[in-house]
């Protein structure tokens, strides 16, 4: 029946498709920060991966995304400098960007709606609001408002498209913890 079925509609082409177009969605949502100091680089990284579980790692795995000081080394602690861990986290995470990006070209393939990228790009949005005016909103007050902008991103590309919701949302949900830590650590 299947064979019969593939003259008229070519279904593992589309199933084909719609795997790439997924696939795509997934790698370009990977989290991914451009400040990174190394233990080479870093005595705080350094000091960090010779303890224990830490230093049973390979060395290539020493080192640790974070903004950096006037002296070069990661802002430390992270809770004294929550501000800046906040918008290093928005501002340099491309994941977003290189998103939005895939989704404009499936669109123009034919294989994702506006709407996906649309909810994404008001998510963008409003972490960027957050982080432009980061020290004028009270914590509870900013932990309440990714939350809600999280979670209306996630309705809106499920609504758009279930299936490359759910590709997203593991890379997404990883952002958001990140996003959570470091807007409340103040």
């Amino acid at each position: 029946m299947s064979k019969v079925l593939n003259n008229y509609v070519p279904l593992k082409e589309l199933g084909n498709i719609k795997k790439k177009a997924q696939n795509r969605l997934v790698a370009a949502s990977k989290p991914e920060l451009k400040t990174v100091r190394k233990a080479k680089d870093d005595i705080g990284v350094k000091k960090l991966f010779s303890n224990k579980p830490y230093n049973r790692l390979k060395e290539r795995f020493h080192q640790v995304f974070g903004p950096v000081g006037d002296d070069g080394n990661l802002l430390r602690p992270s809770n004294k400098y929550s501000t800046e861990y906040f918008r290093q986290s928005v501002g340099e995470n491309e994941a977003l960007d290189k998103t939005i990006q895939v989704c404009k070209e499936l669109e123009s393939e034919g294989t994702s709606k506006p709407e996906f990228r649309k909810a994404l790009q008001r998510h963008k949005k409003t972490m960027e609001d957050i982080a432009k005016r980061y020290d004028k909103i009270k914590p509870e007050e900013r932990r309440a408002i990714v939350e809600q902008s999280y979670s209306d991103m996630a309705r809106g590309i499920h609504e758009a498209d279930p299936e490359g919701a759910r590709s997203l949302m593991k890379n997404m949900a990883e952002i958001l913890q990140n996003h959570k830590l470091k807007q409340v650590q103040r």
